[in-house]
Formats: structure tokens, C-alpha cells, sequence
């Protein structure tokens, strides 16, 4: 089952259980995996400001949060392997496509 949410029009959060799935208009955007507390980034993270103020907003909901941070910390966290608000964030590249083998 999912459950799904909004963090505003175009902007949606997909509950699947074991994940929950940011989805910017049409893209999946980002993924966190509840289990491992491991954040995937898709293509499209960083398409817009608007996209990635909703996935900046998305890490701090799944870290519990609340702190002010400068995108420069997650492009740095990318690439470095940095732990980011004590979660791992990894770019995946096409979510999209394990998004629609639910």
C-alpha cells in the first residue's frame, strides 16, 4: 500500500513501508531507506531551487531535524561519503525506474 503526501502542488512524498519516496512534477527525486537510513538521490535532486529546497526539507523530516543547512553540505556529503544530519546520502541516478517496479 502507499500512502502519499504533499509537501506542495508538484511536490509529493510516497510512503511504501520499508521507503519513502520524494517525487518533484514527475520525477523521483529522492529515496530513503527506512531500514538502512540511507538517503539515494535521483538525477533530478538538484533540477531546480524550488526541487531542492523540497529535498533539503525531505533529509531533515527523515533525520528528525530541524537544523538550517547550506546545500554546499549535501553536495559535499555526496562527495565525499559524509554522513549528512547522521544519515549516509548517496546519488543513484534513475530512482524512477525502481520506483515503477513497486
Amino acid at each position: 500500500m502507499k500512502l502519499v503526501s504533499h509537501y506542495a502542488p508538484n511536490q509529493t512524498l510516497i510512503d511504501t513501508g520499508d521507503a519513502t519516496w520524494l517525487q518533484s512534477y514527475e520525477s523521483i527525486v529522492a529515496r530513503y531507506d527506512k531500514e538502512r537510513k540511507i538517503i539515494h538521490l535521483g538525477y533530478d535532486w538538484d533540477y531546480s531551487k524550488t526541487t531542492m529546497k523540497y529535498v533539503k526539507k525531505f533529509i531533515n523530516e527523515c533525520s528528525g531535524s530541524t537544523h538550517s543547512w547550506p546545500i554546499s553540505e549535501l553536495r559535499r556529503a555526496l562527495q565525499t561519503g559524509a554522513i549528512l544530519l547522521g544519515i549516509a546520502v548517496h546519488f543513484e541516478g534513475c530512482l524512477q525506474d525502481k520506483y515503477e517496479r513497486l
